[in-house]
């Protein structure tokens, strides 16, 4: 029954772990303050019935007795009196319990969140080149949301019901034990069939729901991401019924638990008024007192309003379980890869600038369930200040290249060495000196400063390396342009400037770090002639004091290079001047078409 919870606190933190303590403490708490209700008020009733002097009280006895100086009224004034201050301390002590159960739902479900991100960010780039982001987005969002409503605050809830429910049945079987056995004796089958039909049908609903999240993400994602061609192609209509299928699925699964969550209430509800109407009729067959049933009718009218509720929302709360498992599944399932396999990186690594010589040894790399090698035996040595242009066909593996010299991927042999080490066993002390401009941009929708100086908040933003950064990839004038200058939001994925602007706020991006390693791939495509001839020069600038490679299609990118490395079908196939290999190869004027 606990198992999805027991799984997910698994995974929590030890302070967590003792404030859910604190919660379940305070669940007990409040039980025995509702039983303990549900007496003072057999109390008060008894009172109010009993004759003078015949107040008789199970459990505390003969309360003329007890107090031989206090009328029948005064008795009952005080009863009443102690009644009200302590509902009103019940009144406090359930407010508490709700305030604790659902911060510290919440608040587990932020960590839980929170840690989703962080691990996903910090997976090896070959995970996410084989994951879809919307599957990771669910769990990180929506799935501890469910967590949150379906299991945690539930679980809390079962436990307060549970022992609300058991304290009120054991006063109940005090005082009138043959109604209650009877109630117990019919109700428990009930729960329990009910249960046993119910609950199958709520598991199926719960996955229904983690597998539709999940598809309408990735349906949102794909029908916004490609707005422009899906409306010049006419296609929205396919979008919308394909996201509105799954949607559907969706509305389904939560509609069939609101229902079958719901049928337990109804049909208990039923059998109760039924019990009570019999046991009604039963007093007045055999002639009991009326005054007494009044008092044991009067109790179970009471305990009717805890217990009713108290039930139904235990069964509720048992079928939230059984919803929620699916979400448990995936996101302890997430939590429990990502602590076997998340990259461990040193914040405090050593840097790893380039100093005299880039080495690339034997690498040959594979993608994960590729049946050949992408890369194969690539051996090549860069000198630090050297300019590398690298051409070849698409699908060569230049861009697999640029990511292994990167660090992104891994090799999956030989390695790749920075003067002499291997840049794997310092990733971070080697990627703080490397720079790429992507052949895709990624701009966020905030302003140019926080686009450059990516990752940064504004106080920790280097202004004169943001100037600097911005006037080499020829931004001065555009950004001069803008009424709001560099705080001009850009929109999302840059959607309010140019290609070609959006190219140059990614140059800036790999500039503003001062990086003695640059990588452009493809990262002039969207640059008009005279601004690619501009950045040229300013690159030119650059070389000895940086090392810079370029994958491109042009020609004129490639020209000036000190050296240019020709991949073929995943192999260096020429490596020379761009003037040697002019004359012996036919791919760079196939680059330059």
């Amino acid at each position: 029954m606990f198992a999805s919870f027991r799984d997910f606190l698994g995974l929590v933190e030890d302070a967590q772990r003792k404030r859910w303590g604190l919660v379940f403490s305070v669940a007990v708490l409040a039980s025995l303050v509702d039983a303990a209700g549900a007496v003072m008020v057999f109390v008060l009733l008894k009172l109010v019935n009993e004759p003078e002097g015949d107040l008789e009280v199970p459990v505390l006895g003969n309360l003329s007795e007890r107090f031989p100086d206090a009328d029948k009224s005064t008795l009952v004034g005080w009863v009443a009196v102690v009644m009200v201050a302590f509902f009103l301390l019940r009144g406090l002590i359930l407010m508490l319990q709700t305030y604790l159960q659902n911060r510290t739902a919440n608040e587990a479900g932020a960590i839980i969140s929170r840690r989703l991100l962080a691990g996903y960010l910090r997976m090896p780039y070959s995970f996410h080149l084989t994951r879809n982001s919307a599957e990771s987005i669910r769990n990180a969002y929506q799935a501890v949301l469910d967590i949150v409503s379906y299991v945690l605050v539930p679980v809390v809830m079962l436990v307060s019901e549970t022992l609300v429910v058991s304290a009120m049945l054991l006063v109940l079987l005090v005082v009138a034990p043959v109604p209650t056995l009877l109630a117990i004796a019919v109700l428990g089958p009930l729960v329990l069939l009910i249960l046993k039909l119910v609950q199958p049908r709520i598991s199926r609903a719960g996955a229904t729901v983690v597998a539709s999240h999940e598809a309408n993400l990735r349906g949102i994602q794909q029908s916004l991401t490609g707005v422009r061609e899906i409306k010049v192609l006419g296609r929205e209509e396919f979008f919308v019924e394909k996201y509105a299928s799954g949607r559907s699925d969706l509305a389904r699964a939560f509609y069939l638990r609101a229902a079958l969550t719901d049928a337990p209430r109804i049909a208990i509800e039923t059998i109760l008024l039924l019990l009570i109407v019999g046991f009604l009729g039963a007093t007045v067959i055999t002639g009991s007192s009326v005054d007494d049933s009044l008092s044991v009718l009067g109790l179970f009218g009471y305990a009717a309003l805890r217990v009713m509720p108290g039930l139904n929302r235990a069964l509720a709360q048992l079928n939230s379980l059984k919803f929620g498992r699916a979400a448990v599944q995936e996101v302890t399932g997430d939590l429990e890869m990502l602590e076997r396999e998340v990259e461990v990186l040193d914040a405090d690594a050593e840097p790893l600038p380039l100093r005299e010589q880039l080495a690339l040894e034997n690498v040959s790399f594979r993608y994960a369930g590729a049946d050949r090698d992408a890369l194969t035996g690539v051996d090549l040595v860069f000198r630090r200040g050297e300019s590398i242009g690298i051409v070849g066909p698409t699908g060569s593996g230049k861009t697999t290249l640029v990511d292994i010299v990167l660090g992104l991927l891994p090799p999956t042999s030989g390695r790749v060495a920075c003067d002499g080490v291997d840049i794997q066993s310092n990733l971070p002390g080697w990627q703080a000196h490397a720079g790429v401009v992507p052949q895709s941009v990624f701009l966020l929708d905030e302003t140019l400063r926080r686009n450059i100086a990516l990752g940064l908040s504004d106080a920790d933003i280097d202004e004169d390396a943001l100037a600097e950064a911005v006037e080499l990839a020829q931004l001065g004038e555009f950004v001069a342009s803008l009424p709001q200058g560099l705080d001009t939001v850009v929109g999302e994925a840059g959607a309010r400037i140019s290609g070609g602007q959006r190219q140059r706020v990614a140059i800036a991006r790999a500039l503003y770090h001062h990086p003695s390693v640059l990588f452009f791939d493809e990262g002039t495509s969207a640059l008009d002639n005279k601004t690619e001839k501009q950045l040229i020069e300013a690159l030119d600038r650059l070389r000895g004091e940086r090392t810079i490679f370029t994958i491109a299609h042009r020609l004129s990118t490639v020209r000036t290079c000190d050296r240019v490395v020709i991949v073929r079908d995943g192999r260096v196939a020429d490596v020379g001047t761009y003037d040697e290999l002019a004359e012996r190869n036919v791919e760079l004027q196939q680059a330059g078409n």
